[in-house]
């Protein structure tokens, strides 16, 4: 179900390519797909895309693991100071101890930068077959904290500290919200959760060079984690996750959702097994149906329904009570 991507569409991606000069190449796409054979063989070239892209064929084991090798070699060239801050973080976290440390990423809606992005995610199946539906919220695109909210966060944290015998667990939590840094550290025993810059009252001014520093080095303790938990329609914690190509689940309402994992059908990839399919609800018409919804900017947003089915396995290995994929 990895094998080479073949689009089922005459027309699955648009491609425009305009030179600037002799050297420089502007190459616009419009898709999911890129055409190698069209990309420009020129000095420069200025790719912008509107979304996640690849090129046409490649599999997703090695799209994955060719886009870890390159943020590895980004990570490794960050200054001296800012790695010795994370392996210090790291062996303060780890020290010798067996059991597992799990990276969290909370993010809170920020009014002065967000608005209502995350779409609602609806009517996932049970392992049994059955459908619930938990969350979402309505035919609205919602606010990570109304679709992600902290609570969620506190739920998953307990049944995984739990599943590893209590005391096994670490935590590193990296928030835009000081607040809910320091709601996450009280709420476990002292030593549990470790996290940077907690006494921020209200949010990070996520301009300010010192939250830019801050930022790179909780990029890079999640990285170095053994699960990451992180925001429902935030990038930020799955990117991380994709460093090290570790486990990764979006926290929501309704039931989390299972990250990339190479060793499932289209790598577990939402916009790929919309797109080739391989999701639980195929085979259903019913379920195949589009659904749509309204952005934060009144813009109606239609796109395949995509079924989930309860992952066990993560369930088991890791305690949480409720993802799907």
């Amino acid at each position: 179900m990895n094998s080479l991507f073949s689009p089922t569409d005459p027309h699955p991606y648009e491609t425009t390519v305009d030179a600037i000069d002799e050297s420089t190449t502007v190459y616009r796409n419009v898709g999911l797909l890129i055409d190698l054979e069209s990309f420009p063989n020129t000095e420069r070239v200025i790719l912008k895309a509107n979304s996640m892209f690849l090129p046409e064929k490649m599999d997703c084991s090695a799209y994955y693991e060719r886009k870890a090798e390159i943020y590895r070699a980004l990570l490794d060239n960050v200054l001296v100071d800012v790695r010795a801050d994370v392996d210090g973080i790291e062996q303060t976290l780890r020290g010798g101890r067996t059991g597992k440390l799990v990276g969290v990423h909370y993010r809170e809606f920020d009014a002065e930068h967000d608005w209502n992005v995350v779409a609602p995610q609806q009517n996932l199946l049970n392992s049994d077959g059955t459908k619930t539906d938990r969350g979402g919220g309505g035919g609205k695109a919602g606010t990570w904290r109304e679709v992600a909210p902290l609570d969620a966060f506190l739920t998953d944290m307990r049944s995984m500290r739990e599943r590893a015998g209590g005391a096994g667990t670490k935590f590193y939590v990296a928030s835009n919200s000081g607040a809910a840094k320091r709601t996450l550290t009280d709420t476990f025993p002292a030593g549990t959760v470790f996290t940077l810059n907690d006494e921020t009252d209200g949010l990070v001014k996520r301009s300010e060079p010192d939250a830019v520093a801050l930022a790179l080095i909780d990029f890079m303790v999640l990285a170095r984690s053994d699960f990451v938990l992180h925001s429902f329609g935030s990038s930020f914690g799955e990117e991380a996750a994709a460093v090290n190509l570790l486990p990764s689940a979006r926290v929501r309402l309704g039931g989390d959702i299972y990250g990339v994992d190479l060793h499932l059908p289209y790598c577990n990839n939402n916009q790929l097994l919309n797109i080739f399919g391989g999701g639980a609800g195929d085979d259903d018409e019913e379920e195949a149906e589009e659904v749509c919804y309204v952005d934060g900017t009144g813009r109606q947003v239609c796109q395949p329904k995509l079924m989930k089915r309860l992952c066990s396995e993560v369930v088991e290995e890791w305690g949480l009570k409720s993802v799907y994929c």
